[in-house]
C-alpha cells in the first residue's frame, strides 16, 4: 500500500511538474515553426514563453513571448540582432496585442532604390503595426541621394538639408533644391519641382513600411511602421 501511495504521489508529482514546465518549451518550438513558416530565417534564435500561471499556455495564451535572433532576415530588413518581446499572444491564434524592442545594425534593402544602414531600430506598439524609427545622417543620405538621380543621368557632388524638409544638391557645378518626403511608401526627392527620384521604396506585402520623413541640418529623422505580428502568423 505505502509503495502505491509513494507511485501515486510521484505521478502526481510528475503531473504537475510537466503542467508547469513543460507548456514554455513546447510553445517555444511552436513559435519558432511560425517564424520560419512567416519566412523568417537567421542563424540562432531562442524564444521565451511566459505565462501566469505556465499551464495557462495549454490553453493557447501567454502572457510574454520574448524572441532574441541574430543575422535574421524578413523581406527587405536585415538585422544583425533582434531581440522583441510580443505581449498578449494568442497562441493558437498567431496573433499578439503589442510588441516592444530593438533591431540593431539594420540593413534594408528595398525593391527600388540603394540599400542603406541604421545602427538601431526601436519598435514599440501595436503588434501589426508598430512605429519604428530610423536616423539617418546626411552621410548616410548621401549614397541614397546619389544612386537616385544618377538614375536620370545625374552627378551629385554635394548634398546639404534643412528643415523641415529641404534638401539642396551640387549637381554639375549647379545648386539644385528640392524636397524629401515620403509619398506612397517611398522616399522621395524632388529637385527643382521637375525631377522626381525614388531613394527607396519597400515592395507590397514587406513587413517594413515608409510613413513620413523629418528634415534637419544633420540628417533625417524617418517614421515607418513594421508588422510584427507577421512573426507568429
Amino acid at each position: 500500500m505505502r509503495c502505491c501511495l509513494t507511485g501515486l504521489l510521484l505521478l502526481v508529482a510528475a503531473t504537475v511538474l510537466a503542467a508547469w514546465f513543460v507548456p514554455p518549451i513546447v510553445a517555444g518550438a511552436l513559435v519558432e515553426g511560425g517564424l520560419a513558416a512567416a519566412g523568417f530565417s537567421d542563424t540562432g534564435t531562442t524564444v521565451d514563453v511566459v505565462a501566469d500561471p505556465p499551464p495557462a499556455i495549454l490553453a493557447g495564451h501567454a502572457d510574454r513571448v520574448r524572441i532574441r535572433s541574430s543575422d535574421v532576415v524578413m523581406g527587405d530588413l536585415r538585422a544583425a540582432r533582434l531581440d522583441l518581446t510580443l505581449v498578449d499572444v494568442s497562441l493558437f491564434g498567431r496573433t499578439a496585442r503589442t510588441v516592444d524592442g530593438t533591431l540593431q545594425a539594420v540593413r534594408i534593402e528595398p525593391a527600388q532604390g540603394a540599400a542603406f544602414v541604421v545602427p538601431e531600430v526601436i519598435v514599440r506598439g501595436p503588434a501589426a503595426a508598430a512605429a519604428a524609427t530610423l536616423r539617418l545622417t546626411r552621410a548616410d543620405l548621401e549614397p541614397l541621394v546619389a544612386s537616385a538621380v544618377q538614375s536620370a543621368g545625374l552627378i551629385p557632388t554635394g548634398l546639404a538639408l534643412a528643415a523641415p524638409d529641404r534638401l539642396t544638391v551640387i549637381l554639375s557645378g549647379r545648386t539644385v533644391t528640392g524636397t524629401l518626403g515620403v509619398e506612397s511608401g517611398a522616399l522621395v526627392a524632388r529637385l527643382d519641382g521637375s525631377l522626381s527620384a525614388v531613394l527607396a521604396r519597400s515592395a507590397p506585402g514587406d513587413p517594413f513600411q515608409l510613413r513620413s520623413v523629418q528634415v534637419g541640418p544633420d540628417g533625417a529623422v524617418i517614421a515607418a511602421v513594421v508588422d510584427l505580428a507577421a512573426l507568429i502568423r
